[in-house]
């Protein structure tokens, strides 16, 4: 370092740190905006993709619920003094609310970005949404004619309810994992991208403090050469002078005076 800058120009010396604090600037800068990338892409990925993943998850248990609901009401309306067109309008909705759910638990297989545990859960609840819906129809088909009956059925798919819940219950949970872990790789992104800056920024600052310090050291140095060249004139000492070192412009003055000096000098002598 110290023979480069030598060899270095006085204009090029003095823009030396002036340069790397703007380089450190720059990387600074670089560094930030990669973090602002990393954390975009994670906010991203919550908003665009597990939040409205989350969303499906909700309307299929809002669905189920429903459905389960409604089928105890229309046993409870079977044996109140709800008309039959009443019971047959409740009914139907409740039928015509099956195969939804079935294509609402199917269409989460089409879900972006599903972690395999999402995905294990999702054929699980599948199925599970299958077994349930068949047991509300045969409770629907069994309602006209016998109601005991029915609602024997009815506690009995309670087991099916209950499997389905825990079902979804696993897809909300392996959602909130993989939405904690994208947070936590966020997190770690942005303190990587911290601790690289805060090396870069120390690591530029070191090396700016210590090329000013060369350089200062360097025009010092020259600068002494021609005081120690002028005082030498001034005692006429004819003492042999170590080479001056470097080839910026102050040491190509100093090189010049001292030979000068050294000149005179050993004319005079002569001359004497």
């Amino acid at each position: 370092m110290k023979d480069l800058l030598n060899r270095t120009s006085i204009g090029v010396k003095l823009w030396l740190a002036p340069g790397i604090t703007v380089v450190m600037l720059l990387l600074v800068a670089a560094l930030g905006l990669l973090s602002m990338q990393r954390q975009q892409s994670v906010v991203s990925n919550l908003v665009e993709v597990r939040n409205p993943n989350l969303m499906v998850a909700i309307a299929v248990e809002q669905h189920i619920k429903r459905i389960h609901a409604q089928s105890y009401q229309l046993l409870a309306w079977g044996t109140a003094s709800y008309s039959a067109e009443q019971v047959q309008r409740l009914a139907t909705e409740i039928d015509a609310s099956l195969n939804p759910a079935i294509e609402l638990a199917r269409a989460m297989d089409k879900l972006p970005g599903l972690s395999a545990e999402e995905a294990s859960a999702i054929q699980r609840l599948q199925v599970a949404v299958q077994a349930f819906t068949k047991d509300i129809r045969q409770v629907l088909e069994m309602a006209d004619t016998d109601q005991s009956v029915a609602t024997t059925m009815m506690i009995k798919s309670e087991a099916t309810f209950t499997r389905l819940n825990a079902e979804l219950d696993a897809i909300r949970l392996a959602q909130t994992q993989s939405m904690n872990e994208a947070s936590v790789a966020a997190t770690t992104a942005f303190r990587q991208v911290a601790g690289v800056s805060a090396a870069v920024v120390t690591g530029c600052l070191v090396l700016a403090g210590l090329i000013t310090w060369l350089v200062r050291q360097s025009i010092i140095r020259s600068v002494q050469r021609i005081r120690d060249s002028a005082s030498r004139l001034k005692d006429r000492d004819l003492s042999p002078q170590p080479p001056v070192q470097g080839s910026d412009e102050i040491a190509l003055t100093a090189r010049a005076l001292v030979d000068t000096v050294e000149t005179c000098l050993l004319y005079t002598s002569r001359c004497v």
